[in-house]
């Protein structure tokens, strides 16, 4: 129970982090007018090499948007001046876009340079025994597989910076390898991502109107034809039944998605298996207090 408490903990810290992070990087890129998934896009790219930023590489990541609004995206990027196409459906950051990058980690340092939440030797504590559980999982054998992981590694800013940040960092790769365990558990099904988001959301509904689920999944970027084409999957499957106006999920599908669950725990929460409950719950006492600490939450 204390590992599911705590990471939920860790994931309430890092959402709340976010609402410091996520408006110092819109402040930058204004002039650009990115939408929120548009600024996401465009931090992750320094973390790909020159030249393999690319629709596919990028669908690995975000495999529940598809891969023609991404494709638009990149060309979007392009125009602007932020990527340099090195092959056909292959870039990279121009001298602009990372002088952008740079800047927009300098103005999110700075937004979390002045917090202190706790004192400087708890937060030292808290930062240490996380940074643990981070090295504990990126060094675990797979599975799960590293991929969202990995990129939060490679956008770890060089050199000193703000507790608070490297706090941030870390935060962000612990949830991040729980999106990599959830991933390693829903693809061995063999179903693409939209699919599996639709059975998400009839899971958690059990009966969704289709009109609703289209207006739903809308910001993914799919048609309603392939909305349409991946509930047919799930009904040849036998994991959701549908007529012309509703969806809803069966006990097969409901029961598949509950394993996909329990899988994606047993991947995430293996490597925290060597830390003791006592220390993990001395742990989220410290994340919590942290996180009633922040300035912002005790303001709302």
């Amino acid at each position: 129970m204390i590992f599911h408490d705590l990471y939920v903990a860790i994931e309430n810290l890092s959402l709340s982090l976010e609402e410091f992070c996520f408006p110092a990087m819109k402040k930058v890129t204004a002039q650009y007018r990115m939408a929120d998934f548009e600024l996401l896009l465009f931090s992750t790219l320094p973390a790909l090499n020159p030249g393999a930023i690319t629709t596919v590489a990028l669908h690995a990541l975000f495999p529940f948007t598809s891969a023609q609004l991404l494709r638009d995206k990149l060309a979007a990027l392009d125009r602007d001046q932020l990527l340099v196409c090195v092959n056909e459906d292959h870039y990279a950051l121009s001298a602009q876009a990372d002088s952008l990058a740079l800047w927009m980690t300098k103005e999110v340092n700075n937004a979390l340079g002045g917090l202190q939440p706790l004192p400087a030797t708890r937060m030292m504590d808290m930062a240490s025994q996380l940074k643990e559980l981070a090295d504990a999982c990126y060094a675990a054998p797979e599975p799960p597989a590293r991929l969202q992981m990995a990129v939060q590694r490679k956008l770890t800013p060089a050199g000193t910076i703000p507790m608070m940040a490297r706090l941030n960092q870390i935060t962000r790769e612990l949830i991040a390898y729980r999106a990599d365990a959830h991933q390693t558990a829903w693809q061995a099904y063999g179903v693409d991502g939209h699919t599996w988001e639709i059975l998400s959301l009839l899971w958690q509904n059990k009966k969704m109107k289709l009109a609703e689920l289209q207006h739903s999944l809308e910001y993914r970027g799919f048609t309603q034809a392939e909305t349409i084409a991946a509930l047919g999957e799930l009904v040849k499957r036998g994991w959701a039944s549908s007529n012309n106006e509703d969806g809803a999920i069966t006990p097969f599908g409901a029961e598949v998605r509950q394993i996909a669950e329990a899988t994606t725990d047993r991947y995430y929460f293996a490597p925290w298996q060597k830390f003791s409950e006592v220390r993990l719950n001395g742990l989220k006492i410290l994340v919590d207090e942290f996180r009633r600490g922040i300035p912002a939450l005790n303001e709302k």
